[in-house]
Formats: structure tokens, C-alpha cells, sequence
């Protein structure tokens, strides 16, 4: 369901930076959720690493798309060069993870399974984490506090502020077992609350223009989720099978791969989503966004004859 919202959200209007930034917070969500629940299902060592990678490439990218949400909700610009500052930590905090024992040190076995151990520098971790994702929060509240907001604009950014504080509060309860406390890992039940929160501001207050709510919700939210698990069950087997053909080993390698492989068969998985939209809603979101442009037309033509019409009257 995160997933699905997050693509709902950005298909409606493909060109808002808003609705992108709200598809990545969804993504890394659903990266790091997903790799929990692999993790703690897996009794297979090796696999145990493979999973734990994946959930740090999620939860790791939490603050960052977080940060980058909050810049694109209150309009405030992000300097390229801080952008790709944060892009360079980001893959550097994941190849530490992914090829040292300085962040994750091997695994704890709980009742529910295999917990990653935290490394030496694990704290280092927290602090740039926490540091980024408070920064987001304090983008938000600058903005809530600014004496030239409006207070519908401001409705929308305080529920966003108070949904994101919620999961900063909550969420961050399971790292606290990376250090061989052994209580089971609930921080990620905040999850759909904070989601939630900000899809309540979605409809109610029309937070990224989108006016109405999917039909058959339940229904397309698990046919998209399985279409896109498919999606990328079928990256994986190709990557790992050219691993095996060509023999290598590098990360940077994979990731090259990965991305090559995603790019050859987005088509096909653009093309599947709109016929799923067609199927559901009746029409794609090219359609919905051609009338929600034709109906705001038809609406600003009507504000001006009735404008013209006050004045003829005197």
C-alpha cells in the first residue's frame, strides 16, 4: 500500500517535483519494510546479509528523501551542490554497509530471527541519520511559523511536520536492538500511521493537486504491489544470472547492472501501469491531468466573466 501511494501520487502529476519527492519518501519506506520482513523470515545466514543490505538501502535513505520532501513541500530551493553533497554520503554510507563491518558487524539471532549488529562506527551512523532527518523537521516548522503563510498552505505543511516528528520519534526504536537489546523491532508499526497522516492532508486538503480518491483501492494497491514485486524479483534473477555468466563480484558492477536492467524494462512496466489505470480508473493519468487542466481553464473563464460582469453593473 506505501508503494502504491507513492506511484499513485506521482503518476497524477509526473512533472511535480512534490509528488516525486512524496514517491521516494514511499519508496525508501517500502525498500526498508520489505527487507525487515525478509530478514527476520530468513534462517539462511548469507541471505541474512543480502537482506540486511536492503534494508539499509531504505532506511538509510529515510531522512535524505525526507529532507528533500520537506525543500519541495514549502517551495524553499536546494542548492545543487548540497544535493549532491548528500548524494555522495548516501552511496558512501551504502558502500561502507555493504563491504565493511564498520556500520553493520555481523548479526544477533532473536526469538523472530537474525538482527544486524552494530559496528564500531554504527554511532557515526545515527548522529549524520538524526542530523539530517531533524533538518527536515526544522524546514517544516520555519515554514509553519512564517507570518506570510496562508493558513491552508500551513494546514498542509503541519500535518506533514507532525506525521514526519511522529515516525522520527517512533521509528529510530529499532536500532536500539543493533545493540543486543533483545525486544521486538516495532518502530516500523509507526509507518502507516505517519503515512497516514500525510494521506489524510492528501485528500483533505488537496496537498499535491490530486482531487479525488482511487476507486477499488485495496483491489489496485495489492495488483500494483505484486506487479512491481514482479518487477523487481525479475531485475534481481537477471543481475544475479549475468553475475554468474560474466563472474563478477564488484558492488558497483551490480548497481550498473541493476540500473541498466531497469532501464530496458521500465517500458514495459510503464505500459502494464497504464493499462492497470485504464482498467480501474477508467482513464490514464495523461487523461486525468488533460481535464483537470481543461476544468481549471473553464473555471478561471468563469471567475472572468463573472468579474466582467460585476463591473458592467457597476
Amino acid at each position: 500500500l506505501i508503494l502504491f501511494l507513492g506511484i499513485f501520487v506521482w503518476h497524477k502529476n509526473i512533472k511535480s517535483s512534490i509528488n516525486f519527492s512524496w514517491f521516494l519518501v514511499c519508496s525508501a519506506i517500502f525498500v526498508w519494510l520489505i527487507g525487515d520482513a525478509l530478514l527476520f523470515s530468513s534462517k539462511d545466514y548469507h541471505l541474512a546479509i543480502f537482506f540486511t543490505n536492503v534494508v539499509y538501502i531504505g532506511v538509510t535513505g529515510v531522512p535524505f528523501v525526507n529532507l528533500y520532501f520537506s525543500f519541495k513541500i514549502t517551495h524553499k530551493p536546494i542548492p545543487i551542490s548540497i544535493l549532491s553533497i548528500f548524494l555522495a554520503i548516501y552511496f558512501l554510507i551504502v558502500y561502507v554497509v555493504f563491504n565493511t563491518t564498520l556500520c553493520v558487524n555481523g548479526f544477533y539471532q532473536f526469538f523472530w530471527g537474525y538482527y544486524p549488529r552494530a559496528g564500531k562506527f554504527h554511532e557515526i551512523y545515527l548522529l549524520i541519520w538524526g542530523a539530517i532527518y531533524f533538518w527536515s523537521l526544522i524546514i517544516l516548522h520555519k515554514k509553519i511559523a512564517s507570518h506570510e503563510i496562508k493558513q491552508d498552505e500551513k494546514n498542509k505543511i503541519s500535518f506533514c511536520f507532525w506525521a514526519i516528528l511522529f515516525g522520527g520519534i517512533i521509528g529510530p526504536v529499532d536500532f536500539i536492538q543493533k545493540y543486543g537489546i533483545e525486544f521486538y523491532p516495532v518502530g516500523y508499526f509507526c509507518v502507516p500511521f505517519v503515512i497516514g497522516f500525510i494521506t489524510y492532508a492528501i485528500v483533505k486538503h488537496n496537498l499535491m493537486d490530486i482531487r479525488f480518491l482511487i476507486k477499488k483501492s485495496i483491489a489496485y494497491s495489492i495488483l500494483i504491489t505484486t506487479i512491481t514485486g514482479i518487477y523487481l524479483l525479475l531485475i534481481i534473477i537477471i543481475e544475479h544470472s549475468f553475475r554468474g555468466i560474466l563472474g563478477y563480484h564488484s558492488t558497483i558492477i551490480s548497481l550498473i547492472s541493476v540500473f541498466i536492467i531497469t532501464i530496458i524494462f521500465n517500458p514495459l512496466r510503464n505500459r502494464i501501469q497504464t493499462l492497470i489505470d485504464k482498467l480501474f480508473l477508467g482513464k490514464t493519468p495523461d487523461e486525468f491531468a488533460k481535464e483537470n487542466e481543461l476544468l481549471k481553464q473553464e473555471l478561471e473563464r468563469s471567475e472572468r466573466l463573472k468579474a466582467a460582469s460585476t463591473l458592467a453593473l457597476g
